[in-house]
């Protein structure tokens, strides 16, 4: 439904939810080419190119809206999604310094955008 700003794009096995990718639409009406984009899989599915599939499908569906700038949001250290995130064509444009808490202490969330 166009009248909702967030979409969820899910990946199922049988009827177990195994990846999902959520699309986050700006309201305003001067940024609503802009989508904030989070993917997941359950660890037994990564690296397994899914993500990618995913990703270019949620990248036709935005195309299909208009949508012409991604964003999304990554943990430093993650380098299989940032791998996968630069392979993309997404770009790093900035950084939310000591964001994300965890065991390690504070780290990075990093800013990744891409045009379509």
């Amino acid at each position: 439904d166009d009248d909702f700003a967030w979409h969820a794009l899910v990946v199922l096995e049988d009827d177990r939810v195994v990846g999902v990718c959520d699309l986050l639409r700006s309201q305003l009406k001067r940024t609503q080419h802009v989508v904030e984009l989070g993917i997941g899989f359950l660890p037994e599915y990564r690296g397994m190119g899914m993500g990618r599939a995913l990703m270019e499908y949620a990248f036709d569906w935005m195309a299909d809206k208009e949508i012409t700038k991604v964003r999304l949001f990554v943990i430093e250290g993650n380098d299989i999604a940032l791998r996968m995130y630069d392979n993309m064509g997404f770009a790093r444009t900035g950084v939310y310094r000591k964001e994300v808490s965890g065991d390690n202490g504070f780290r990075d969330l990093l800013v990744m955008e891409k045009f379509l």
